[in-house]
């Protein structure tokens, strides 16, 4: 055998060796890129699957829990009511009138008219009081009067007694959510106790209509469970009575939709721009506001396991009018929006959020908090805020504000 032919023979079989260990590798590749695509499958699958879960209802925000223990919230169950939803809702009417800002006088100084707000705990209540506030503050300096627009910023049935002309608005978020915080906020965090599934689930179980009740006429007196037989009859009592809440009311806003409530509502009444732009009163991992035995506790997260969540999907939904009172309000603002045009509102909420930071980035140092960041009570907030961890910072932010809209390009 020639030279030329054993370097062939040895090229050769160099090439099959090495065509040989190619194949070994692409297929190795080949095995490795099918398991990474069909990892990568499952989790775009439960991804959407996740995304499906929390679009059941608009939301901006998430109940936050280490991912180690808990596992997703499932979508509340589609209740009787649903068919209902549309007729109940209703689209809130826009008006420039604001005869509710009147001055008490001397003859009548506890004054019933004025703006009214339904707090409810855990639904952005400090939020949304001082955005009253600042509603309050704003407009009476629009109308060059000398001191704020009355203003009743309560829990509980206070706006019972009140008189026309009169602007009652409150403000509703996600039944579990809202119980779940509630939870957290007062037992974990402030009481110290440590999280217990039973304790949550019979917490919920307690808090069944708490926000129905808290915004309703009459509501502590009416019989939500009823005989079976009666069901149908009870179901067209509580239909009668969440239309009347929302016939009541002038708006009702959404904790997860807050930007587009408080939009809509500046929309609906002309409410000058710095009137709905407020600093956050509370975060997780920050401190509450003091008040509790006049000691700074810090906010633990909020998190569930699975046997809350179980429970959450099944008996917790049963006879508990929150969901259809969050339904209705969610409708009631989708229709509202429709009614001002979608295109709008989109624009002045993205105009609101720019404000918004503005706000943030040259007040959110000055204002003082009722604690501070190491959890020491701090008296000098009151000079700051409203009361409590209400509006702190609302003379920066409102005079930040007036200042970037007198020049429109500005924003």
């Amino acid at each position: 055998m020639s030279k030329l032919n054993r370097r062939k023979g040895v090229s050769n079989r160099n090439d099959l060796s090495t065509l040989s260990t190619l194949l070994f590798r692409y297929r190795f590749i080949g095995v490795m890129m099918i398991v990474i695509v069909c990892v990568r499958i499952s989790l775009i699958h439960n991804g959407l699957y996740l995304r499906a879960l929390e679009s059941f209802f608009p939301s901006d925000t998430r109940l936050s829990f280490p991912m180690s223990i808990s596992t997703p919230q499932p979508p509340p169950l589609k209740g009787w009511w649903e068919p209902y939803v549309d007729a109940v809702s209703v689209i809130y009417q826009p008006s420039n009138q604001t005869q509710w800002c009147e001055q008490a006088s001397t003859l009548a100084p506890q004054k019933k008219t004025g703006m009214y707000l339904v707090k409810v705990t855990k639904t952005a209540s400090s939020t949304s009081a001082a955005a009253a506030l600042q509603i309050a503050e704003s407009v009476a300096l629009k109308k060059g009067l000398a001191k704020p627009c009355p203003t009743h910023v309560r829990h509980g049935s206070s706006y019972k007694s009140r008189q026309d002309p009169s602007f009652l608005w409150t403000v509703v978020r996600q039944p579990h959510k809202r119980d779940i915080s509630e939870y957290f906020h007062f037992e974990i965090s402030r009481r110290g106790e440590k999280y217990d599934s039973k304790d949550l689930i019979r917490h919920l179980e307690e808090k069944k209509n708490k926000q129905f009740k808290s915004i309703s006429k009459g509501m502590e007196s009416y019989p939500l469970l009823g005989n079976t037989s009666q069901r149908t009859s009870k179901q067209l009592q509580e239909l009668e009575l969440m239309s009347s809440v929302f016939q009541t009311y002038d708006f009702i806003a959404v904790t997860e939709r807050m930007d587009e409530s408080l939009v809509v509502m500046k929309l609906l009444h002309q409410f000058p721009d710095e009137s709905i732009v407020v600093l956050n009163s509370k975060t997780s991992g920050g401190f509450d506001d003091g008040k509790y035995k006049q000691t700074c506790y810090k906010i633990q997260k909020s998190y569930t396991t699975e046997e809350v969540d179980h429970y959450i999907a099944k008996d917790y939904q049963k006879d508990n009018l929150d969901f259809l009172l969050y339904t209705v309000a969610n409708q009631s603002l989708d229709k509202t929006i429709e009614f001002l045009g979608r295109e709008r509102v989109k624009k002045e909420v993205m105009r609101h959020r720019k404000l918004h930071q503005l706000a943030e980035d040259l007040c959110l140092k000055k204002a003082v908090y009722p604690c501070t960041k190491h959890g020491k009570p701090n008296r000098k907030s009151a000079q700051s805020c409203y009361f409590g961890d209400v509006g702190c910072g609302h003379k920066c932010v409102m005079d930040v504000i007036r200042n970037a809209t007198k020049d429109e390009t500005n924003v």
